[in-house]
């Protein structure tokens, strides 16, 4: 009773039993390993019962000879040792492996229709089950697993092996291994069952990207998964081979489709000391009809940047990957540089690329009234545009790796009704690799070039300007760039700035940072380098990543350090 009673103290009833000493000797790695995994007697507290640990002691020779053949040694030999005394009992184990059985001989072939399938090309017996290799039953059997699982995965259905045969010769050191793979005919997909009331049956179809006589191809059906999952328009998705029908030589399949959520709110918090506390909410309309169209309102307010916009989203093409959007906004801006007021109006074409690259050609009207400096004026522009971006992260938070990259191309002509014309181009790329120690490096360019005449005639959201929480750290935000005769910063048609970012976790959930900012906001050649170098805190909130940083900027008119603070994912 005292001991159950201790026990239940013991975080209610986590009590880890004493293990006794099981020690095996002359062997090591794998071969140790492996025994260890067999040996019943290893995982035996010091109160076990006594008639146990007898009986366990006596069939540990014979399990750790067992698991010796499974790797090619079938001369072991194995001398034990009991001792009870004492307040624990302990075992040992001498073991004497012998020499190792080797591949002699592997005779493989494969019949049937994947003899022509590509897929089945290069597989072979790997480098363990080559001549002049140690036995080892577990890379056969594996093999013998993985050649049937892609022969299901390709739809072969009557695969099998002729014949499956390893011979073994203990007192000659040898094994010898046939293989006669027969592969059968390869199946076709049969009838398609869609089953699903949210959409047109035209547009959830146009999802497949197969149809009933393609061959069979489970690559197909999981790329189906994912693209019905992520499509936004399902909240279960259940995709089922029947039987093949071998008088056909068909699969059939049956498609379930549950609808998801009709309507999604989001809200959001971040802080920034260029933004100050930032608020975002967002409402959405994943199908608002049957034809997949989808409705969204997003506000974000600040006391920087506030702006309200909507977006109408409807399929084009192909679903999986190709959509238009009508989208409209307001946007009032203002920093310690300018302020604006903006309205515009757009359509974008969106398509996703192979390598995880998302393009977008757009068309926008953007109507601004600005104040830079102490210039004031009003900007009526037609926009088109190009855009390539790219995400790769797991996780877009904190990745211990991944990479953000985007190139955009836009201008506008007064022979198109704008009151000006200019042609702008902006690279923005952040890289993060993970370094031993579950430390990081981050580093970021981003890059700009505007290609016109006289920069007063384009609105501030045109400009370039540098400095800040996301751009030269140990500066004020857009306090880097060009000034008019009063002294202000008015923006410039080029950007050339770069970080580079060395991140050590100190505690969990913690970590310290080092850093340099370089780079400038310039007119044609008159860049000049602003460098801001400087310490700072990383913790993992619950609300995301918190940056504390303090920068020193190298070459500014004071020489203080500046506090920077900004909440929000690292990619």
């Amino acid at each position: 009773m005292s001991r159950i009673i201790f026990c239940a103290l013991l975080f209610a009833g986590a009590c880890v039993p004493v293990l006794a000493d099981v020690r095996i000797e002359g062997i090591r790695a794998e071969l140790l390993a492996n025994a260890l995994a067999h040996l019943a007697l290893d995982d035996e507290p010091c109160d076990a019962p006594p008639w146990r640990i007898r009986e366990r002691f006596a069939a540990a020779p014979d399990e750790i000879r067992t698991s010796l053949e499974a790797l090619g040694y079938y001369d072991a030999e194995v001398s034990s040792r009991l001792e009870t005394g004492g307040s624990c009992w302990s075992a040992r184990f001498d073991v004497e492996p012998g020499e190792p059985v080797m591949v002699r001989r592997v005779d493989f072939s494969m019949a049937g229709d994947a003899r022509d399938d590509a897929a089945f090309e290069a597989v072979r017996p790997d480098a363990e089950l080559q001549p002049g290799t140690i036995l080892s039953h577990d890379a056969y059997e594996q093999f013998k697993l993985e050649l049937l699982d892609l022969a299901a995965m390709r739809g072969y259905a009557e695969a099998g092996y002729k014949t499956s045969r390893l011979d073994i010769y203990p007192a000659e050191r040898a094994a010898d291994i046939t293989l006669h793979f027969e592969s059968g005919p390869r199946y076709r997909f049969g009838s398609i069952v869609l089953r699903q009331d949210v959409l047109t049956d035209r547009l959830a179809r146009s999802y497949l990207e197969f149809g009933q006589g393609d061959f069979y191809d489970e690559g197909e059906l999981n790329a189906l998964y994912a693209a019905l999952s992520g499509s936004g328009y399902f909240s279960g998705v259940d995709i089922r081979t029947l039987d093949p029908d071998p008088a056909k030589r068909e699969i059939a399949l049956r498609i379930d489709l549950q609808p998801g959520a009709r309507f999604r709110r989001t809200y959001g918090l971040g802080y920034s000391t260029d933004a100050g506390p930032r608020f975002r909410m967002g409402r959405i309309d994943t199908r608002r009809n049957e034809r997949g169209h989808q409705y969204s309102v997003d506000l974000q307010a600040s006391p920087v940047v506030s702006e309200l916009s909507l977006e109408y989203r409807l399929p084009y093409r192909d679903p999986r990957s190709e959509w238009l959007s009508f989208q409209t906004g307001i946007r009032h801006e203002r920093t310690e540089t300018s302020a604006s007021n903006g309205v515009d109006i757009g359509l974008r074409r969106v398509l996703d690329r192979r390598g995880g690259w998302r393009h977008s050609q757009s068309v926008g009207y953007l109507m601004e009234d600005y104040k830079v400096g102490r210039r004031r004026g009003r900007s009526h522009l037609l926009v088109p545009g190009l855009a390539w971006t790219r995400l790769d992260a797991s996780d877009t938070l904190r990745p211990a790796s991944g990479e953000r990259q985007s190139f955009s191309l836009r201008g506008a002509s007064q022979s198109l009704g704008s009151d000006t014309s200019f042609l702008q181009a902006a690279l923005s790329a952040k890289w993060i690799r993970s370094l031993p120690g579950a430390a990081r490096i981050l580093a970021r360019v981003d890059l700009g070039a505007t290609w016109k005449d006289e920069l007063a005639a384009l609105p501030p959201s045109v400009r370039f300007f540098a400095g800040g929480d996301t751009s030269v750290r140990g500066y004020d935000f857009e306090s880097l760039g060009p000034l008019d005769a009063f002294g202000e910063v008015v923006g410039a048609p080029n950007l050339a700035v770069a970080s580079v970012e060395y991140e050590h976790p100190v505690r969990p959930g913690w970590s310290a940072a080092v850093f340099v900012d370089a780079g400038d906001a310039f007119r044609a050649t008159e860049f000049e380098l602003h460098t801001g170098v400087g310490v700072g805190l990383r913790w993992q909130s619950p609300l995301g990543p918190i940056r504390i940083d303090v920068a020193k900027p190298l070459d500014g008119a004071d020489g203080k350090p500046r506090l920077h603070i900004s909440l929000g994912p690292d990619l």
